[in-house]
């Protein structure tokens, strides 16, 4: 048997993977907070200008899509300080983000269509 067939040798993880990045393995999970935090920022600045503008069709998609952002991050908030399973921490967090970044991005596509924009 060759030294890397032996039983052994510590099984490596493989760096291509997502699940093996450091955000998911060894953080401790402020920077999932850091970002969702700049993330939320962002995307409530494009829904509260619809929601800002007066007489808009979009208005109440707007404030649905920004409502659930913030309950997003809040649930980040939450998870960073009530689940003590770091894997299960992270996983979480990122599951957050990820679903933040879906509403953000269908909240103003639905936006667009409402007011009939580029159709």
């Amino acid at each position: 048997m060759t030294p890397e067939n032996t039983p052994q040798r510590k099984h490596r993880l493989d760096p291509t993977k997502v699940t093996n990045q450091r955000a998911l393995r060894s953080s401790d999970g402020k920077i999932w907070l850091v970002m969702g935090g700049l993330f939320t920022l962002a995307a409530c600045i494009g829904f509260g200008m619809l929601i800002a503008t007066p007489d808009r069709q979009s208005t109440p998609i707007a404030w649905v899509a920004a409502a659930i952002i913030i309950g997003l991050y809040l649930a980040m908030l939450i998870v960073q300080f009530a689940v003590h399973t770091q894997l299960t921490r992270l996983r979480i967090q990122a599951a957050c983000m990820i679903t933040m970044a879906i509403v953000a991005v269908g909240g103003m596509y639905l936006c667009i269509a409402a007011e009939g924009v580029g159709g």
